[in-house]
């Protein structure tokens, strides 16, 4: 069995610039490394687990990055809406969940599994319901609506270069 590095974080911590970067370097050690991106929602709590368990399975590391909130994101209603805020979170492709099984390549099967779908236009909502970007639009307005809209184009370039590592690894 191979090892496995398992972190719960935020995307303050694990920004998606540093995912988008996992996703384009693991190139280099594609053959060697087992990752998986997830969140915490308790609704997949079996899928999840089946992950965790396929990458403690592979033969070599395993990395798995999961996202939940903390207090300090100021979720709207209070840390007793962080379920529903991590479903949002991926409903609007702030964060994406996929996993890399080198394993999977040997079996002819596709090794890159993209789980989430493309962002169903509720970005802007998602970072409203954060006091940690809503407080943003209250004191820099015009920067707010620029970082966001630009924070929301990554976010779209970031999906679409996942749908085309799907099809890469066919």
């Amino acid at each position: 069995m191979g090892s496995v590095h398992t972190e719960i974080i935020s995307p303050d911590t694990l920004s998606s610039t540093v995912i988008f970067t996992i996703v384009n370097y693991h190139k280099s050690f594609h053959n060697l490394a087992f990752f998986v991106i997830i969140h915490l929602y308790k609704k997949l709590l079996p899928e999840i687990q089946e992950q965790i368990q396929e990458a403690e399975a592979y033969n070599g590391p395993s990395l798995i990055i999961g996202y939940a909130p903390c207090e300090l994101h100021g979720v709207k209603g209070g840390m007793n809406h962080c379920q529903d805020e991590m479903k949002a979170a991926v409903k609007a492709g702030y964060w994406n969940l996929f996993s890399y099984n080198p394993a999977l390549k040997a079996e002819g099967k596709n090794p890159f599994t993209l789980t989430s779908k493309e962002g169903d236009g509720s970005y802007q909502a998602f970072l409203a319901n954060e006091t940690r970007y809503s407080s943003l639009t209250r004191k820099f307005p015009e920067r707010a609506e620029f970082l966001f809209k630009k924070n929301e184009e990554v976010a779209k370039a970031r999906f679409e270069h996942l749908q085309r590592l799907v099809e890469l690894y066919k």
